[in-house]
């Protein structure tokens, strides 16, 4: 048997976890000298019978015994070596870092705080009109919903298929949310000399009250920021030019697989294609960088379309494109300024477009012009051939959105200036650029109206008490609407991300320049398409606070330096 001349760390059967005494100095000083000698034969114990008991340790010892005939092994005998040797293998030889026992801390009270909400509120907040709309997909037909499109269905088919109960969907999506937070540390930690600033996107993630909450409903919001976390931190791996193109594959077909579950996912695959393109050096580097990012998601894009177009006809994300285009500019159209397409005068209405509602009123509503004129876009509830999912008003009302988009540019401009102005002021501007702000979603996700007439859809497809189990509801609500990004906070965060886009270079810039340009894209696309929703504004939130990290690290390194204190690490 092995014995230590001196004392030295033991290494745990199993666990791959050392325990040495010099990393723990703030434990090891509380301790009396017989305890820690104590502690230290116990240590040494535990050691020596890990390496003539564990296959793994009997391997490490023979391989040391025939390195030490050929030379003499260091201080400490040959059992050192061995240990010195698991410890260097392990990454163990530094103490942790204090950020990373901050980071676990963040990622065990993100869990309870998730525990909370499975515990408080069963099985889900399914009161958003939304999370019934999902489900009745999910039971099929897959393509009945007019206006959405089915990634996200299939993808609860795929939960069911593994457990039936509605509950596991939803925690699920709870891990999901832990597993983002743990991505953007690992895609912004890297790029900052104060390591610990890569907590602040870490806690926006974990403890967002509108990020919870969404991840507790019958949303796709949970699994399409996973997504997006996953194409960040592909995007970024790929800077350090290993791999470079495997990495940015990764990143788009992560972007691919979203836009099945929120079209306007569909927006960042030029924007991160360009940048793929223009953070590589030469012209046929950048070509194969931006196909790099198109190809996977094209690829993926196209096996969704094939089987869409066989059961509806159509190759469109969604059967709604023309009419959603029509219903975020008929809120716009002034019909004194120009000559309505043929066939499409009934659209225009004698209204001050000021104060018209905004495009969920133009596509639901039976008041609304388009229904009006070409009856209710068909939404078939049982199989039906593909001329069955085709409606009369697809094609005028699209010609008329595009002649209200060719006479009034400006007007459109000027709304969709408003609309993300509601990111920093809500219910800024019009009416019909504004949806919901946090405290209007937090209510909405459990409004009874829709939780009762979601009943029998949930206990039809899942294995699910009829009800509802409410334990504390006004503490979580209470939660949900104080713990939020949205207001002057997203204005500061969105100061300090053009700082980090300014002032950092090299590497950091090309992140800073990527986490930018998505968090713009994120903000923009959805009040150009359709109008301002918090719910929008979640997944933005991620990229937007990786920024304002790498905005924080520089300015803080440039006061540093004039102040004459050494920036250091963290």
């Amino acid at each position: 048997m092995f014995r230590l001349a001196q004392p030295r760390a033991p290494l745990l059967r199993g666990t791959g976890v050392s325990l040495p005494f010099s990393a723990l100095p703030s434990v090891a000083e509380g301790f009396g000298v017989r305890r820690r000698r104590a502690l230290q034969e116990l240590s040494d114990r535990i050691a020596d019978w890990w390496a003539r008991c564990s296959r793994a340790g009997r391997l490490v010892v023979a391989q040391e015994a025939v390195r030490g005939r050929r030379r003499s092994p260091p201080s400490g005998g040959l059992y050192a070596a061995v240990i010195g040797r698991i410890r260097r293998r392990l990454g163990l030889v530094q103490p942790i870092p204090r950020h990373r026992l901050v980071l676990l801390s963040m990622l065990s009270a993100g869990a309870a705080l998730r525990a909370w909400f499975m515990v408080a509120y069963r099985p889900a907040f399914v009161g958003y009109p939304d999370a019934r709309a999902y489900i009745m997909a999910a039971r099929g037909p897959l393509y009945w919903n007019f206006y959405k499109p089915v990634g996200y269905p299939l993808l609860l088919r795929v939960l069911r298929a593994l457990d039936s109960r509605l509950s596991f969907t939803v925690a699920v999506q709870h891990l999901l949310g832990i597993a983002t937070a743990g991505l953007i540390y690992l895609t912004t930690v890297p790029l900052l000399r104060r390591r610990w600033l890569a907590l602040l996107p870490v806690a926006v993630v974990l403890f967002g009250g509108s990020q919870v909450f969404l991840e507790h409903s019958v949303l796709s919001d949970g699994p399409y920021s996973f997504l997006l976390a996953i194409a960040l931190y592909c995007a970024v791996s790929g800077l350090d030019g290993r791999r470079r193109l495997g990495w940015l594959a990764g990143a788009g077909a992560a972007l691919g697989a979203s836009v099945t579950l929120r079209t306007v996912g569909l927006f960042l695959l030029p924007v991160v294609a360009a940048w793929a393109g223009l953070t590589t050096p030469t012209l046929p580097g950048s070509a194969r960088a931006a196909l790099a990012v198109l190809a996977p998601a094209m690829i993926l894009l196209v096996a969704y379309l094939i089987p869409q177009r066989a059961a509806t006809g159509s190759w469109a994300l969604t059967r709604s494109t023309n009419f959603a285009l029509y219903a975020r500019l008929a809120p716009l159209a002034d019909c004194t300024r120009f000559a309505p397409p043929a066939g499409t005068a009934g659209l225009c209405e004698p209204s001050d477009p000021r104060t018209r509602p905004n495009a969920n009123w133009y596509i639901f509503d039976f008041g609304s012009p388009a229904v009006k004129l070409y009856g209710v876009p068909p939404w078939p509830l049982t199989p039906v051939a593909a001329a069955e999912y085709r409606w009369r008003g697809d094609e005028p009302t699209g010609r008329f959105a595009r002649a209200v988009l060719r006479h009034q540019p400006l007007d459109y401009l000027a709304s969709v200036l408003e609309g993300v102005a509601n990111y920093v002021v809500p219910r800024a501007g019009r009416a019909s650029v504004f949806e919901y702000d946090q405290e209007i979603l937090i209510a909405e996700l459990r409004n009874p109206h829709f939780e009762q007439a979601a009943l029998e859809d949930i206990t039809a497809y899942y294995c699910t008490d009829a009800g509802y189990r409410r334990r504390g509801v006004r503490a979580l609500e209470a939660y949900g609407r104080a713990a939020k990004t949205e207001g002057p906070l997203t204005a500061a965060l969105a100061g300090l991300m053009l700082a980090g886009w300014a002032l950092t270079r090299g590497r950091a810039h090309a992140a800073a320049s990527l986490f930018a340009s998505t968090s713009l894209s994120l903000a923009v696309a959805p009040v150009a398409t359709v109008f301002y929703d918090v719910r929008y504004a979640a997944p933005m939130a991620i990229p937007l606070t990786a920024a304002a990290a790498l905005g924080v690290d520089r300015l803080w390194e440039i006061v540093d330096a004039r102040s004459g204190f050494g920036a250091r690490d963290r």
